[in-house]
């Protein structure tokens, strides 16, 4: 198996790494609909159509990409935490799960912001080194 180059999610701090590709992905794969939005398969009569049968094939291989992206991307713990689910609903928990933008981490962020200090000729890798 080839080296990832994407972010795999383990924890809360790699979730927004891990949204930002993955959403990438799914767009550069025309599936973002899919994750981002519930969407249901084509209704069929009974017997179906050829064109129902078609747009219902097109929907199970969109998802399907669509999923694949998200599971690819997980670790263990987060895979068997959406086994199961859709790729809408895998997105929204994954997002409930680890999208915390509460007080307490918004005030660290700050803080953390707060402290750092760019000195006259000092080059910006040099002031934050894991921006660069």
């Amino acid at each position: 198996m080839a080296k990832s180059d994407f972010t795999k999610l383990t924890t809360t701090e790699s979730y927004p790494d891990f949204a930002r590709e993955t959403r990438i992905e799914a767009l550069s794969k025309r599936v973002w609909k899919h994750i981002n939005t519930d969407i249901t398969a084509p209704a069929q009569d009974s017997p179906p159509t050829e064109k129902q049968k078609e747009a219902l094939a097109a929907h199970d291989e969109n998802e399907e990409q669509a999923l694949g992206i998200i599971l690819e991307r997980l670790d263990a713990a987060n895979f068997r935490l959406v086994d199961g689910k859709t790729a809408h609903e895998a997105w929204e928990l994954l997002k409930t799960t680890h999208n915390k933008q509460d007080a307490n981490q918004q005030y660290q962020l700050y803080q953390s912001l707060a402290s750092i200090r760019q000195e006259p000729n000092e080059t910006l890798p040099a002031v934050a080194p894991s921006m660069a």
